[in-house]
């Protein structure tokens, strides 16, 4: 039989002209002084582009990059910053999410586990224990520490081992609670669900099929 050939990603489409015309259209329509708002904030384009890749290339969400910039660059409060992060992500794991699946490289049965998850412990982050300014800044920087850690942990894991590219039966349940706390964390510092499922995948049961496709089929 023939091998099934691998679908790459798709860098460009048609769509994306008339795409981005409606948003700057929105921009301009919505926003008074849309020109004069992009002199004054052109600065957070390069910011957005840099968390983007950061996500894209890696389990690491965009509010490592953002957070920290809106927070100790701008000033802003870090619930404000909080929100800024969420909202870009949500447009940038949605595109990094769309890749990975173009191109085959989910396991779609565990998005069936880990989205129910997800979207259980970002709501109650969201709606229940929602974040504040202590919050925020008392998580952010443990948070971050850790999932740099546990980034590095994921490259050497990657390069050195062999491991099995499927979802083990037994790791279910335990993949529906780290989706919870990756959610919870998400809601609360803008980072940890990907890097959280990532963990527990990799290292209790060494499936090593690209970390960072793992990890964002639950970030859109």
């Amino acid at each position: 039989m023939t091998p099934a050939r691998t679908r790459h990603f798709r860098y460009w489409s048609p769509w994306l002209l008339p795409f981005a015309a409606l948003w700057i259209a929105g921009i301009y329509a919505i926003v008074p002084d849309a020109g004069g708002l992009i002199a004054r904030n052109w600065i957070f384009i390069p910011i957005g582009v840099a968390g983007a890749v950061v996500g894209n290339i890696s389990a690491v969400g965009g509010g490592i990059v953002f957070i920290p910039c809106l927070i100790f660059i701008f000033h802003l409060p870090p619930v404000a910053a909080l929100k800024i992060a969420l909202a870009t992500q949500s447009l940038g794991m949605t595109s990094g999410a769309v890749g990975w699946l173009q191109k085959n490289a989910v396991p779609l049965h565990a998005l069936k586990i880990a989205v129910p998850g997800l979207l259980a412990g970002s709501t109650v982050s969201s709606l229940v224990f929602t974040p504040n300014a202590l919050l925020v800044k008392l998580l952010f920087g443990p948070v971050s520490i850790l999932l740099g850690v546990l980034t590095l942990v994921f490259s050497r894991t990657a390069k050195t081992a062999k491991g099995r590219t499927d979802i083990p039966a037994e790791a279910r349940r335990p993949l529906f609670f780290a989706a919870v706390l990756g959610g919870l964390l998400t809601g609360w510092v803008a980072v940890g669900e990907g890097e959280v499922v990532a963990a527990l995948l990799m290292l209790a049961y060494g499936v090593l099929k690209r970390p960072p496709a793992l990890a964002w089929a639950w970030c859109c």
